[in-house]
């Protein structure tokens, strides 16, 4: 019976679903842990089909959908979590939510993760689980995309190993590994591995355990699911590993931290009440353009400044340097030479100079050094598609081996495209630059705009890392709608391991930083700092 005491101080929250992938016989520790949210007197509806009449993830994922709306109230926000396979089941019934205009209020993962595709090739599991070939071959190409970017000779290396290993193994593991199958567990694994995902725009909380991080993901906070997430995530970390954190005394602390995500869910983040921007930290501000080609961001940032924020504006030359890397060093060099190291760092850029900041982060965070604020605003990345189709890897001479690799992107899930749409896209690309040759000649360069071509060149060929800093976007609405995807990432979640939260800001991408757009920017920009720097922000 649940204490009164507790019923009386307790958030009012709906109902809250929680899709359960495995039976209660292989996994009773989870029904354990709904039971226990029980007992804190909030209402959970277990949700759980077994895998058994449906061929593949979506069809099982759309049953579980249907279930979960079939007792969803209408007049109620839809708050939803699962973990491990319910997780996986969860992520791709979110997509069936989406396409039924159903946005849930609130979305838990407990420690679901996506395996490396190295990690499957090397545990023999695509053999193990009669995973399509198709499957394997896109799996592994992902090794050499962006922005894991693998050697091509590593990634053929440990196929190699794995055919000849599998070879030697196949006496006394069998065919297709059936010796080493489980019974009790195998047709939900089997399902799920065979199964392409896509990505989602509603924001998810992601519960983590260390343990899983470091054994399955190391430098990923995300466990490699961040690519699904267009719409946001953020990342908790949670005591235990994958088996216990759901049990006692691990559980405490994880109900504790979905109850409090969920009641910001109802309420929104905390908003700091006035206060002087004097007392922030000083903000770095890292510019990409001169102020010729963008006087807009200089008066932006003066308008900051006169807010009372202590801005320092970052903006050395990219002369004289080979690659976008040397360019985010002098950057990096330049604000940890004015930073004071007792102070927090905050950082924030805007356009070009956010793509530059990125590397710019994952240089500091290979240097160990913390950030405390990082806020992009209208930061875009071109995806493969887009600089394939305006002919943007010509006009920035970018290598064809990196011009492969991106294209490579398009094959790989989440939102994985077809091979022959693909080569198609290249083929029609091809015919019409080869058209196009005598009117804009060779490489574009009657498109070439002096002004900002050389920064453009060296950003254009850089190989982009990921990032584990947690990201304040501030994208607008009317740069989303001009994306092919309406990505509301604005294409940047692939390069954020870390988490990420949108706002919506007014404007275009040119006049979001100009009046009367800029001052409504500003006062977002200063309260997200004010709750980072109090130990409230969204990431916190």
């Amino acid at each position: 019976m649940t204490d009164p005491s507790i019923v009386a101080t307790r958030p009012v929250l709906p109902v809250l679903f929680s899709v359960r992938g495995w039976s209660e016989e292989v996994n009773p520790a989870y029904i354990t842990f709904v039971d226990e949210i029980r007992d804190r007197g909030y209402e959970v509806v277990d949700i759980h089909i077994g895998p058994r009449g449906f061929e593949d993830l979506g069809q099982w994922s759309a049953a579980v959908a249907d279930a979960v709306m079939a007792q969803a109230r209408p007049d109620e926000p839809l708050h939803i979590m699962g973990y491990c396979l319910g997780g996986n089941l969860l992520m791709n019934a979110l997509v069936r939510f989406e396409a039924r205009g159903v946005r849930p209020e609130y979305v838990g993962l407990i420690d679901v993760r996506s395996n490396a595709p190295v990690d499957l090739l090397r545990k023999g599991l695509y053999s193990l689980l009669q995973v399509p070939w198709s499957k394997r071959v896109t799996s592994q190409l992902a090794r050499l995309a962006p922005p894991v970017n693998e050697p091509f000779g590593a990634v053929l290396s440990s196929v190699l190993r794995r055919s000849v290993r599998s070879v030697i193994e196949l006496p006394k593991r069998g065919w297709r590994s059936k010796k080493r199958r489980n019974p009790a567990i195998y047709d939900e694994l089997a399902i799920a591995a065979c199964w392409d995902f896509s990505s989602v725009t509603t924001p998810v909380n992601l519960y983590v355990c260390d343990s899983s991080l470091d054994r399955f993901a190391p430098g990923d906070p995300s466990l490699r699911t961040a690519p699904r997430f267009r719409g946001g995530f953020v990342v908790r970390r949670v005591a235990g590993n994958h088996e216990n954190c759901i049990e006692a005394p691990n559980s405490a602390g994880l109900i504790n931290a979905i109850i409090a995500d969920r009641s910001v869910a109802m309420t929104g983040p905390v908003r700091m009440p006035e206060t002087n921007p004097a007392a922030l930290p000083t903000l770095f501000s890292v510019r990409g353009w001169t102020e010729e080609v963008n006087p807009a961001y200089v008066t932006f940032i003066d308008e900051m400044r006169t807010a009372g924020n202590h801005v320092i504006d970052i903006f050395p030359s990219h002369t004289g340097c080979a690659t976008f890397g040397d360019w985010a060093q002098r950057v990096s060099d330049e604000i940890l030479q004015q930073h004071d190291p007792a102070a927090p760092l905050d950082l924030v850029a805007y356009c070009l100079g956010g793509s530059l900041l990125t590397v710019v982060v994952r240089q500091l965070e290979d240097q160990q050094i913390d950030i405390g604020y990082l806020g992009l605003i209208d930061v875009r990345r071109d995806g493969p598609e887009t600089r394939l189709a305006k002919g943007l890897d010509s006009l920035y001479q970018v290598p064809w081996s990196y011009r492969l690799r991106l294209q490579l992107l398009r094959l790989i899930p989440p939102d994985r495209e077809a091979f022959g749409a693909v080569l198609s896209s290249v083929v029609h690309r091809s015919a019409r630059s080869v058209r196009e040759l005598p009117a804009r000649g060779w490489r574009s360069r009657k498109r070439q705009n002096p002004l900002i071509h050389e920064q453009m060149l060296i950003n254009f060929r850089w190989q982009f890392a990921a990032t584990t800093t947690p990201v304040h976007s501030y994208n607008t609405v009317h740069s989303v709608f001009r994306r092919p995807d309406n990505d509301l990432s604005l294409g940047m979640s692939i390069r954020f391991r870390g988490g990420f939260a949108i706002t919506e800001i007014g404007g275009t991408h040119e006049n979001c930083i100009e009046p009367p757009h800029s001052a409504e920017l500003i006062e977002r920009i200063a309260a997200d700092r004010h709750a980072v720097l109090a130990g409230v922000g969204v990431f916190q």
